[in-house]
């Protein structure tokens, strides 16, 4: 299954340009999740652990795998981050929409009703808060304006 078609099973919320391109297209853009090229303490890290080949590549599978049930969410994102207008106000809306959209995946995953999995879910939105945290910074915004 492409990720149109698990976005739409998901009830995901995406851009027209998302919707509008191939999946070979999105396969092309979305990368897993993370940036592009680490930047500071991270990368020094990987690309000890890995060498500078394969540091980004590697970082960006840890946490893809690390936000394991919030991937579906990322590709969207990254589509809206290519086709970027520059404006602070449209960058502002990409991730919004990609919290949203992992508010979604949290509430299909670990619903509010069943309190036995309270623990999981505080666990995931602490997840969640960190990855929006990460593209609604200074680093996130040179990302979307270059």
């Amino acid at each position: 299954m492409g990720w149109k078609a698990k976005c739409r099973a998901l009830g995901l919320e995406a851009s027209e340009g998302f919707w509008n391109r191939t999946e070979d297209e999105i396969d092309a853009i979305y990368n897993g999740a993370g940036p592009d090229e680490f930047e500071g303490w991270p990368r020094w890290f990987l690309r000890h652990i890995f060498g500078d080949r394969f540091a980004d590549a590697a970082g960006r599978a840890m946490l893809t795998v690390f936000l394991g049930i919030f991937e579906p969410a990322f590709p969207p994102h990254d589509v809206e981050y290519e086709d970027s207008d520059h404006t602070e106000e449209s960058w502002h809306e990409a991730n919004d929409r990609m919290r949203r959209n992992m508010r979604r995946l949290l509430n299909l995953r670990y619903p509010v009703g069943k309190p036995w999995l309270w623990l999981h879910r505080v666990r995931w939105m602490i997840k969640a808060r960190a990855a929006f945290l990460a593209v609604e910074s200074d680093t996130g915004y040179e990302a979307w304006i270059s």
